[in-house]
Parts: C-alpha cells; structure tokens; sequence
C-alpha cells in the first residue's frame, strides 16, 4: 500500500504546472514505483506525481487488462499529433464526473524513461487520449478545463452534488 495521498477537486495544488526532473536517480524510481501501486490499487488508466501534489513531471500509464504492463515517463512532451476525436473522459481528481473531451487521435512524443533514457513514443487512440489527459494535469489542467464554462460550472455543480451523496473515486463512473 501507497503512503501517497490522491488530492481531489478544487485542491489547488491539481492547478500547479509541474518542474522538469533533472536527474533520475532512486527517489525518482522510488516515486515512480509508488505512482504505478497507486496506479493499480485504483484501477486507474493513467496517473501524474500531480496527483499528489508532487510537482515532477512524471506519468505512469498501464493499458493492460492485466494490469502488469505500468509505463512510466518523465518529462513527458508532446511533439506532434494528428486528428480529433472526442470521447469521454473522467479523472480520480474530479471523482464522479465525465465529459465529453476533443483531444488529438494520434501523437509522438518524448520523453525519459524510468531508466533516465530519453525515448520517442507514437501513440493512438486510447493511449493517446490518456497521455493527453495526465500531461493536461502535470501542467495544471484538469480534463473539466478543456470544456466551456458553462459546462464547466455545471460539471462542477455535479462534482459538489456527487460528494454530498458521498460519491467517491469508486462510485461507479469510469476513472
């Protein structure tokens, strides 16, 4: 078991734009290994170190219905994409609200792998959306940022409905 705490909606430390990690050494890993128990101790797709008010640029994704296959990347950056779809989405941060969100179907980007090693990735569909999504939150951007503000508001009104009924992270929404 994590002894790392999720922070959720509205903590303002989800709004501060994550530092690059300038060496990768074994807090670094420890940190990573700590963001993929998480990870899977919540049934989570993706998870950023901002998650937790910890402001590295780090993301840890594991598409696997095995849940055995944790990717972790540092300093993660987007360097091209392509496409549009929009699809819903959810986040453990705004636990019990989805939306419907526009994101690029296609994208490369690079980044340090878990080793330090700078690597280049191209990813679609599903993993790109999900990329997409935790590098909008290790920059401060919640997935209820990219929508307008009226829908915005109103998402926020079913967040404070959502815990009034104590609907958490599994409340039965996807996250």
């Amino acid at each position: 078991m994590s002894e790392l705490k999720l922070l959720n909606f509205p903590d303002k430390k989800l709004t501060i734009a994550a530092t690059p990690i300038d060496t990768v050494d074994n807090t670094t890993k420890q940190l990573a290994e700590d963001l993929i128990t998480v990870l899977h101790e919540e049934n989570l797709l993706g998870l950023s170190a901002t998650h937790f008010g910890i402001a590295k640029q780090m993301v840890v994704i594991d598409l696997s219905a095995e849940r055995n296959q944790a990717q972790v990347f540092i300093n993660p950056k987007i360097i091209e994409q392509r496409g549009k779809a929009i699809a819903k989405e959810a986040g453990v941060a705004v636990p019990g609200v989805d939306v419907d969100i526009e994101r690029a179907t296609w994208i490369k980007f690079e980044a340090l792998n878990q080793d330090g090693k700078p690597i280049e990735v191209e990813a679609d569909d599903l993993f790109a959306r999900v990329m997409q999504h935790e590098i909008d939150q290790m920059n401060g951007i919640l997935f209820i940022d990219r929508v307008s503000k009226l829908k915005r508001e109103r998402l926020i009104k079913q967040f404070y409905k959502q815990k009034q009924r104590g609907c958490g992270s599994h409340c039965g929404h996807d996250h």
